[in-house]
């Protein structure tokens, strides 16, 4: 390879490795759950509850159970959650997976059960800006070379880009 620089995305490199963690765990489609210990309500507007209706077998699958308010038709009450969540509260992933699904995110080649890992993965992840330690950026490539796709992350952004000595 020329002389240049290699720069690694942070964020896409960590969803790729956990996305293809998830994968590997739960490629049963029968996720480990836990209950949770309080049951957490979440208020969803018309279009989440009906994605949310639609979703339902995949977030079963995936560990999620719920049920609807009887006094509030636009509020669930989360009862269990998958168990590796990666610090994730059941409500932040319950409605990054719902709202992926409205705004049909660009991974529609991949089933919707993995597009909710995927979801699952960038929600993990690093974020933008985030400071990390020299062993956290170390971990975060040394994971990414255990990866069979190390190029992109699930979503189909790259993950490394080269930069030519000349540039």
């Amino acid at each position: 390879m020329p002389n240049g620089l290699l720069a690694v995305d942070q964020h896409n490199a960590q969803e790729r490795y956990i996305y293809e963690t998830l994968l590997q765990k739960y490629a049963n489609e029968n996720v480990p759950h836990q209950v949770l210990m309080f049951e957490t309500t979440l208020t969803l507007n018309s279009v989440q509850m009906l994605a949310l209706t639609e979703l339902r077998s995949d977030l079963l699958k995936l560990g999620f159970s719920y049920s609807t308010s009887d006094d509030h038709p636009d509020r669930i009450i989360i009862k269990t959650q998958p168990m590796n969540t990666f610090g994730i509260s059941a409500e932040e992933l319950l409605v990054g997976i719902i709202d992926s699904y409205i705004n049909k995110d660009e991974i529609s080649s991949l089933s919707q059960y993995d597009r909710m890992l995927a979801t699952t993965a960038c929600k993990a992840s690093v974020k933008a800006g985030q400071r990390l330690s020299v062993e956290e950026m170390r971990a975060i490539v040394t994971n990414l070379l255990k990866c069979e796709m190390q190029y992109v992350c699930p979503h189909g952004r790259p993950i490394i880009v080269f930069f030519p000595i000349s540039e």
